[in-house]
């Protein structure tokens, strides 16, 4: 199933690749994908790369922060519990 990082479990999955899919990380941070999109167009997550028309991000992005400000597209390193 391609689809099948949507179904396993957050925290253990989604740290044991190098990048993933603008779907999966928002999938994770709980945003719709084109937050996540546009988020990588305006260049706020670091090393996000493009190839040909689909985003690529770092697992190193998922690592460093904890969730993702929606209101002004800007990730966050403040827990949320």
């Amino acid at each position: 199933m391609l689809y099948l990082s949507y179904y396993c479990c957050r925290s253990q999955h989604m740290l044991k690749r190098s990048f993933y899919t603008p779907e999966e990380v928002a999938e994770y941070y709980g945003v719709h994908p084109d937050t996540i999109r546009k988020m990588c167009r305006e260049g706020k997550i670091p090393g996000a790369r493009q190839f040909g028309r689909r985003w690529r991000i770092p697992a190193s992005f998922l690592e460093e922060n904890q969730s993702v400000d929606t209101s002004g597209d800007q990730p966050s390193n403040e827990s949320t519990d």
